[in-house]
C-alpha cells in the first residue's frame, strides 16, 4: 500500500534553491507531491538544478528583497505558472511553514 503525498496539489518555493539544502530540499518536497518553484539569486545554477530534477521544478531568479518577493508573486500569478496549482508551502532554510 502506497503512502499519502503529503503535499499533493500544493507548491513549494524553496528559496536559495541554488546551492546547499535548496537542491536537497526540492526533490524531496516533489517526492511528497509538491511542485517546486527554485528561487535564488544566481539564475543559471538555480535554472541547471531544477532542469535536473525535472518537470515539476522551475527556476526564478531571485534575491529575496521586497522587490523580488513581489516579483515572485507575479510571476507564480502569470500564464508561465500555469503548470503550478494548489496551495503554496514556503520552504527556507530547509523548514517547512504552512
Amino acid at each position: 500500500m502506497s503512502r499519502p503525498m503529503r503535499f499533493a496539489g500544493k507548491v513549494a518555493t524553496v528559496t536559495g534553491a541554488s546551492t546547499g539544502l535548496g537542491p536537497v530540499m526540492a526533490p524531496m518536497l516533489i517526492e511528497e507531491g509538491a511542485k517546486v518553484v527554485m528561487a535564488a539569486h544566481r539564475l543559471e545554477l538555480v535554472a541547471a538544478e531544477a532542469e535536473a530534477i525535472g518537470p515539476n521544478a522551475i527556476a526564478v531568479q531571485a534575491d529575496v528583497t521586497t522587490e523580488d518577493v513581489a516579483n515572485l508573486a507575479l510571476f507564480l500569478a502569470s500564464d508561465e505558472a500555469r503548470m503550478i496549482t494548489g496551495q503554496s508551502i514556503n520552504v527556507d532554510a530547509g523548514q517547512v511553514v504552512s
